[in-house]
């Protein structure tokens, strides 16, 4: 099995959940403030590959009589089974890096899953809630700290307000520190 036939199939088993993602689900619609605002990364994404996957698929559909639909994955397997149809190899190597990079793009998204944490006082600028522009132009109200997380555990946490971060493998245990040390010390004037 190619490179391109291999990450076309893991890209097409996450497709769902990216596109799930954007808010859109499958019928392209969702009703408004069901959901929170997709991330700009994934939305992205999903736009640059539906928009290459329709190019590709009416360029290259033409070769086996096939008409694009309205599906992304659908159309890249549209693209491979013309590629193989009618070998091209400049074509072959762009749309063999292309689908490897967006399955790489796609992976990083869904490792990673965010929390606010609603209640969390940053230990660097005090801050329980930051401010937020939601589609362009409207200013809502988040919880300030936030937390990365990734097949592995806690990736990083970040203050919205302050934008200080803390990674796993740098100043984690920093924060871990600063936080026991303000907890301490509130108990102490509790007391």
């Amino acid at each position: 099995m190619s490179e391109f036939s291999t990450h076309l199939e893991t890209l097409a088993d996450h497709w769902v959940q990216l596109d799930a993602a954007t808010g859109s689900g499958a019928g392209g619609r969702s009703a408004s403030g069901s959901r929170p605002p997709a991330k700009l990364s994934v939305v992205s994404l999903v736009s640059e590959v539906a928009a290459a996957a329709r190019e590709g698929a009416e360029e290259l559909g033409r070769l086996v009589r096939r008409r694009p639909g309205p599906h992304p994955i659908e159309n890249l397997w549209l693209i491979h089974g013309a590629l193989l149809a009618w070998p091209d190899d400049d074509q072959w190597s762009w749309w063999s890096d292309a689908v490897v990079d967006w399955d790489s793009r796609v992976s990083a998204i869904l490792a990673h899953s965010t929390e606010r944490l609603y209640g969390a006082v940053c230990p660097n600028c005090g801050n329980l809630w930051a401010r937020m522009t939601q589609d362009g132009w409207t200013s809502v109200r988040v919880p300030a700290i936030e937390v990365v997380w990734d097949g592995v555990g806690v990736h990083r946490i970040w203050c919205r307000h302050c934008y200080r971060l803390w990674e796993r493998d740098d100043n984690l245990s920093e924060l871990a520190d600063r936080v026991l040390r303000t907890s301490a010390t509130l108990e102490t004037l509790a007391v």
